[in-house]
């Protein structure tokens, strides 16, 4: 018993999986963009968090941690990953 595989490529196939690696491309360039975009976001809501903390002199409980937020972001067509991970601590007095 024999397996044969055949591959054939065409130009058109070709030319259409070219414009299909540029659209994925695209979009993960696009998430790459919006996750910086919520990440600078989330950052600063945490900094605004840590402010109104430390204002109020509010303990969270014996753990220090006020605000983790962990962005993780999208995977396009088996592409990139884009994780983006912010921590902010708020140590007690």
């Amino acid at each position: 018993m024999s397996v044969e595989v055949v591959v054939e490529v065409g130009v058109v196939e070709v030319v259409a999986l070219t414009v299909a690696v540029a659209i994925v491309v695209a979009i993960e360039v696009a998430v790459v963009a919006v996750v910086a975009v919520v990440a600078v976001v989330a950052a600063a809501v945490a900094a605004v968090v840590v402010a109104a903390v430390v204002v109020a002199d509010v303990v969270v409980a014996d753990v220090a941690v006020v605000v983790v937020a962990v962005i993780v972001a999208v995977v396009v067509g088996g592409g990139v990953v884009v994780a983006v991970v912010i921590k902010v601590v708020v140590l007690q007095k």
